[in-house]
């Protein structure tokens, strides 16, 4: 397991996913996957940093949304096939104003002969007058983390 964001845990979304490890680390990141479990993806594609053979520390996972929206994450914690975290490197949704030090886990546990276990943590400070503010971003937030979660898991079991 990764260290652990110095940000404050908001929430953790856990779903058993009667897939294996490898095929739900593989829908997690790949592009095609990326365009099913993302609710209205248009189009997601990685880009890597000079020299690197796939995804790790610093790629950058661009998704385009319907409605002209952009959440292009930066992986800055890897550990192939099992974990990553991922901060915004440019996005234009609001949460990136609400909150400080955002920082998405997600980890992918065996839990037996082809089954997994999937843990989506999002991490985030609320400093001063944002604090007020923290509730409401955790209250949209977690939906949509676990309706993400959910199509992640159906994907990930199609045979």
């Amino acid at each position: 397991m990764l260290k652990p964001p110095t940000s404050q845990q908001a929430f953790v979304i856990v779903r058993d996913i009667d897939a294996p490890v490898s095929r739900v680390f593989e829908q997690l990141t790949s592009e095609a996957g990326m365009k099913a479990w993302v609710p209205l993806c248009r189009s997601a594609q990685w880009q890597h940093p000079k020299g690197a053979r796939g995804p790790g520390v610093d790629s950058v996972r661009d998704i385009r949304l319907h409605g002209g929206i952009i959440a292009a994450e930066r992986m800055v914690a890897w550990d192939p096939g099992r974990e990553l975290h991922y901060s915004f490197d440019a996005t234009t949704l609001p949460v990136a104003a609400l909150t400080r030090g955002y920082v998405g886990v997600t980890r992918i546990e065996a839990r037996g002969a082809g089954t997994s276990r999937l843990h989506w943590a999002i991490h985030f400070d609320s400093p001063g007058p944002l604090a007020l503010l923290r509730p409401l971003v955790i209250a949209s937030l977690q939906p949509l983390v676990a309706t993400m979660a959910g199509r992640l898991k159906r994907l990930s079991e199609q045979r």
